[in-house]
């Protein structure tokens, strides 16, 4: 017994302090009513987070009761619910959980909507989130090293005044990124950031259609000095697309349709790689070197079969080879 301890003792030091893996999972667009099957691929991936990157549900026009049955629908669904058993489940809404199609802050019953999505997720009520308007939140994950900051982007939508965010939930942002203490931040939008089309009017919501606030976002995020990865979902295909940012390498993650996409996806030359079409869920693999933020991979899985379709493990603390190229240009 003496002999085992002291090999025990050696060969400590050789194991690492931190789990050197974190895996979270993130999707978006789900029809409660067509199959939930898929959740069985889902877990398959050993997820210690999942995030919801709106459309939860589609109720569109519903009362605020058959919006909390449809929710507690979703949650009861055999193969969701044993998903989530020992999966921390973090989430905002977009316009189809919101209230209807494009909803902003005209929505009447958002406080309503609010109370049902928060139940859905399972939030305790001692969270702050419960104390103020909207969804807006973050969350700490390994032990601190990763924050997630999830954005509102309905409850202060307001197109004709130009309003996406509201001031309120821009000072909270900016608080919160600049006081990071984190070594990765995943900052999730509901809706697209990085890409150059959106036509609101027709139903292709993006940040590209507030480019002033996009542009105050820009700056925000390029002084902010933890790495930071944009997540976004909405548009029923899945792709990682990369600008410039000062000397910054700036990524987004969109990972859409979990149960229907577009047969094609819109063009982008931000794209790194190729955009994938078929029913997915996306998983992000964050690797730790001695407890230091190594890299992240980007998977992209199939939601029939849990096959991967895409992958790319990238660093997000390298910096932009071509310093001379325009601002906000694709980064090489």
């Amino acid at each position: 017994m003496k002999k085992f301890i002291i090999a025990l003792l050696l060969i400590l030091p050789l194991f690492p302090l931190f789990a050197e893996t974190t895996t979270i999972g993130v999707g978006s667009c789900n029809h409660h009513y067509d199959p939930q099957d898929y959740w069985a691929q889902v877990k398959k991936q050993n997820l210690e987070t999942w995030i919801w990157l709106g459309d939860i549900i589609y109720a569109n026009e519903v009362t605020p009761e058959e919006r909390r049955a449809i929710y507690q629908r979703q949650k009861s669904n055999p193969f969701y619910a044993d998903f989530i058993k020992g999966v921390e489940i973090l989430g905002v809404w977009d316009d189809h959980d919101y209230a209807f199609n494009n909803a902003g802050s005209e929505f009447k019953y958002a406080k309503e909507s609010k109370a049902a999505l928060l139940e859905f997720l399972g939030y305790p009520k001692s969270e702050s989130i419960y104390n103020r308007k909207g969804i807006y939140h973050s969350r700490l994950l390994a032990d601190g090293k990763i924050e997630v900051v999830l954005l509102d982007g309905r409850s202060f939508l307001n197109k004709e005044k130009g309003i996406f965010l509201g001031e309120e939930q821009w000072a909270w942002l900016e608080e919160t990124l600049e006081q990071s203490q984190a070594q990765l931040i995943l900052l999730g939008s509901p809706v697209a950031v990085l890409s150059d089309i959106s036509l609101n009017n027709r139903g292709l919501e993006g940040w590209n259609y507030f480019k002033e606030q996009r542009e105050r976002l820009y700056k925000l995020i390029e002084r902010t000095e933890v790495p930071l990865m944009l997540l976004s979902g909405d548009r029923h295909f899945s792709e990682l697309t990369r600008i410039k940012l000062g000397n910054k390498r700036l990524y987004e993650f969109m990972s859409s349709g979990l149960t229907h996409t577009t047969p094609v996806s819109i063009p982008s030359r931000k794209r790194v790689g190729r955009a994938v079409t078929k029913k997915n869920f996306g998983v992000l693999k964050v690797h730790w070197k001695k407890g230091k933020l190594s890299d992240v991979e980007v998977r992209i899985h199939a939601a029939k079969d849990s096959r991967k379709l895409y992958s790319r493990r990238i660093d997000l603390k390298k910096k932009c080879q071509s310093p001379s190229a325009s601002s906000h240009s694709p980064c090489k």
